[in-house]
C-alpha cells in the first residue's frame, strides 16, 4: 500500500519521461495561474505565498524522507535524507509559525529562503557524488537551479523591495510554466504524430 502511494505521488513529476502530456499541461497552467495571481494581487499574494511555499516544501520533504529510508545502498538515499531533514525543518518552522506570534514574516522569509538554498545544494552535491558528472539529467539541474533562485529571492532584499521580489517570483513562475507548457505541447505532438512504418 505504501509503495503504491509513493508511485502515485511520483507519477506526475514533470521531469520523468513517462508522464502524460496532460499532467504536465495542468502543472503548467497551475504555475502560470499562480504567477498571474501574484502580478494582479500583490498584497493578497504576499500574505499567502510564504505559506504555500513552506507547505509545498514540507510535504515534498516528508515524501522524500520516506523514499530515502527505503532507498538502496549506493543511491541518493543519504543526501535525500539530509535534504528531507532540511526541508522538514525549514518548512515545518514556517508552517508552525502560522499559529505563533513569535516568528514574524521577515524571519519566516529568511528561514524558508536559507532552507531552500541548503535543500538544493545538498541535492546537487548528491547528484555529483553519487551519479557522477556525466549522468546528471538536465531537468534535475534546471529544477534545482529554480529552487536555488527562489531561495535567493527570499533571503535578499528588504521590506521596501517586496514588490520587486514578488514581480521577480511571478516572472520565474511564468517562465517555468511556459517551459512546462512547451514540454507538454512537444509531448502531445510526439504522441499524436504520424505513425512510422
Amino acid at each position: 500500500m505504501e509503495t503504491k502511494a509513493m508511485e502515485l505521488v511520483n507519477k506526475g513529476a514533470p521531469w520523468r519521461r513517462d508522464v502524460p502530456w496532460g499532467v504536465i499541461a495542468l502543472e503548467a497552467v497551475a504555475l502560470i495561474g499562480i504567477g498571474v495571481y501574484i502580478l494582479i494581487d500583490k498584497q493578497g499574494a504576499s500574505d499567502i505565498i510564504l505559506q504555500l511555499i513552506a507547505l509545498a516544501l514540507l510535504i515534498t520533504s516528508l515524501l522524500l524522507g520516506y523514499g530515502a529510508l527505503r532507498a538502496p545502498e549506493g543511491s541518493l538515499g543519504f543526501y535525500d535524507a539530509f535534504r528531507a531533514g532540511v526541508g522538514v525543518t525549514a518548512g515545518g518552522i514556517v508552517v508552525i509559525s502560522w499559529w505563533s506570534e513569535y516568528i514574524d514574516k521577515e524571519a519566516q522569509r529568511g528561514i524558508l529562503g536559507w532552507g531552500l538554498i541548503a535543500y538544493t545544494i545538498a541535492h546537487l552535491i548528491g547528484l555529483v557524488v553519487v551519479r557522477g558528472r556525466g549522468n546528471i539529467r538536465i531537468s534535475t539541474v534546471v529544477i534545482g537551479v529554480l529552487t536555488l533562485v527562489l531561495g535567493l529571492i527570499l533571503v535578499t532584499g528588504d521590506n521596501e523591495s517586496s514588490d520587486s521580489r514578488l514581480n521577480l517570483l511571478a516572472v520565474i513562475l511564468l517562465a517555468f510554466g511556459a517551459a512546462l507548457a512547451a514540454l507538454a505541447f512537444y509531448l502531445y505532438k510526439k504522441a499524436n504524430g504520424p505513425a512510422t512504418a
